[in-house]
């Protein structure tokens, strides 16, 4: 194995797209890490496919990270594109992927939620400082969230996974018309989100018995950043940070109750995201109410880097 070798993964989200690369005798050090909002999802609620603008500004950004990934002494056959919950769930998203593959030349595919959950647990596991307890890893993203139970006799396995069509987009999209939101969306919007709460809970009877949760992607880091009202993303203060229910609670308040034009001066919020804040906000508050926790922590090792693993020479699946 060339221990020098540099391995590229990109995620294409519902929201964002995403990069990684790092060397393959170094599987803790990035290379880069970029994220862009791409919107590739924006228009899935309300026509079931992939939108033409979000599309081409997706497209752009993979092109962009393709050119970084070989400049960086990336091979093309070590360059890896993954899709979630946008092209799974919507009409062209198979089209769309494969004229990627063709166009590009490098490996490119669809995940299933299940899939989406587990590697977001491997990622989870791979930047914890310790592992001590039975865990849950839910990952909010902009379609969908997932849900990822811990064995309770090695904690580092995987026992259960569920996805379900919840995220931060299709909950503002679905809901949230208003500026600010009305009581009467925010209602609704918690009500939706119960429903596929209770679901989970449904497939995962067990669930309650791991102690700690653990949130990941750029909801929850984006509420830690808030609630730390860092003026510049800080990893090192907001990774295994532990957010409690009162912080959760607070903070959704404060951003469902702002109209956009003041929310987006909120320290820790990027303007980009603060059309879709209070959506993914209501779910992480909906999570806290639902399981009755009064806290969880903060990872920002995630999917993006459970990807990678999985291309890792020797543990490809």
């Amino acid at each position: 194995m060339d221990n020098s070798r540099r391995i590229a993964v990109i995620d294409i989200g519902t929201n964002t797209t995403r990069l990684l690369v790092r060397t393959v005798d170094d599987p803790k050090t990035d290379v880069t890490r970029q994220i862009t909002i791409t919107r590739l999802g924006a228009e899935l609620e309300k026509t079931r496919s992939l939108g033409a603008q979000g599309m081409i500004d997706t497209k752009n950004t993979v092109k962009e990270y393709l050119e970084k990934a070989l400049a960086l002494g990336c091979e093309i056959e070590d360059i890896y594109i993954f899709a979630t919950a946008a092209c799974r769930n919507s009409n062209n998203g198979i089209e769309y992927i494969e004229n990627l593959k063709s166009e590009f030349g490098c490996s490119a595919e669809i995940i299933t939620g299940e899939q989406e959950g587990q590697f977001a647990f491997q990622g989870v596991i791979s930047g914890l400082s310790e592992i001590n307890s039975g865990c849950v890893v839910f990952d909010i993203g902009g379609g969908s969230t997932e849900f990822a139970v811990s064995s309770l006799t090695n904690f580092e396995d995987i026992s259960n996974v569920v996805s379900v069509p919840i995220g931060s987009v299709r909950i503002t999209k679905r809901h949230l018309s208003s500026d600010p939101p009305l009581p009467e969306e925010l209602s609704n919007a918690i009500g939706d989100i119960r429903e596929y709460l209770n679901d989970v809970e449904r497939q995962i009877p067990s669930i309650r018995s791991r102690k700690k949760w653990i949130g990941v992607a750029a909801t929850v880091t984006t509420a830690a950043a808030v609630e730390l009202g860092l003026a510049e993303f800080d990893v090192n203060k907001i990774h295994e940070m532990k957010l409690t229910r009162e912080m959760m609670e607070e903070i959704f308040r404060t951003l469902a109750t702002e109209a956009y034009a003041d929310r987006i001066h909120n320290p820790g919020l990027e303007p980009e995201r603060a059309d879709v804040i209070v959506g993914g906000v209501a779910i992480i508050v909906s999570i806290m109410r639902h399981f009755e926790l009064s806290e969880i922590y903060v990872s920002c090792t995630d999917l993006l880097d459970g990807l990678w693993l999985s291309r890792r020479p020797g543990q490809a699946s």
